[in-house]
């Protein structure tokens, strides 16, 4: 009797196993969203290679990689600039106020490219997840 009963046990757990389904938990930030699947938290490129077995999902995730790469290039260009202004500021160079003004302005168009880049990732998930037909949210 013993042994049909942890029988019985050893298939239930084995449906069990089997009938979970892979989806990926965010959680809201103050930078966006933080992403986690099988307990591993996601940078975005671990997220895209996830993401992108899905056809719907993998367009945000597709838009969400091309605003990543806008965003970078404006906030690290910018970054740079006001940089070495004020490097050179500390050295007793004189300061281009306009080159400054440039700078500090690339800088700030990257900051709504970030919530898009939020925004198109979070949608490429839910996506995702509504394909797994489950979705975890944590807030």
């Amino acid at each position: 009797m013993l042994k049909y009963i942890i029988l019985i046990f050893i298939v239930f757990s084995a449906f069990l196993a089997e009938s979970q389904t892979d989806t990926i938990s965010y959680i809201k930030t103050i930078n966006g969203y933080q992403f986690v699947y099988q307990d591993q938290e996601l940078s975005l490129f671990k997220l895209s290679k996830i993401v992108k077995t899905c056809q719907d999902a993998k367009k945000e995730m597709n838009k969400a990689e091309f605003i990543w790469l806008s965003s970078y290039l404006f906030s690290y260009t910018g970054g740079y600039i006001v940089g070495y202004i004020l490097g050179g500021a500390l050295f007793g160079a004189d300061i281009n106020y306009e080159l400054l003004a440039i700078g500090g302005g690339l800088v700030l168009v990257s900051i709504p490219l970030n919530l898009a880049i939020s925004k198109h990732t979070l949608l490429a998930v839910q996506i995702f997840n509504k394909n797994s037909n489950y979705t975890h949210f944590y807030d």
